[in-house]
């Protein structure tokens, strides 16, 4: 397996960059920097995120990279993520809706 550190920080600036990780360049954890840090053809190589907590630093590129592929993405989730983006919480992503079964 291979890890590839996009960012670790909760703020970013030039030399810091948002939470998010890539696995096998196919799998990523959280989405803080998933297309600020990603080609094109990176973000395609991409076939599930699995996003830890709703926090903005973990979530921001996510639209982006949703919009950026143009096909359906998984998106796992824990159940916390579920219950903040429910309740409308402004630092949530309000897109994610617990899927049955």
């Amino acid at each position: 397996m291979r890890l590839k550190v996009l960012g670790a920080y909760g703020a970013s600036d030039a030399e810091h960059n948002l939470t998010g990780y890539l696995l096998d360049d196919w799998f990523a954890v959280d989405a803080g920097t998933l297309t600020s840090k990603l080609s094109f053809a990176q973000q395609a190589r991409i076939q599930g995120v699995f996003i830890t907590h709703s926090h903005a630093d973990h979530i921001r590129d996510l639209p982006h990279l949703i919009h950026n592929r143009f096909k359906i993405i998984r998106i796992g989730v824990n159940s916390a993520v579920v219950e903040d983006t429910t309740n409308k919480n402004e630092q949530t992503l309000p897109l994610i809706e617990e899927l049955p079964g």
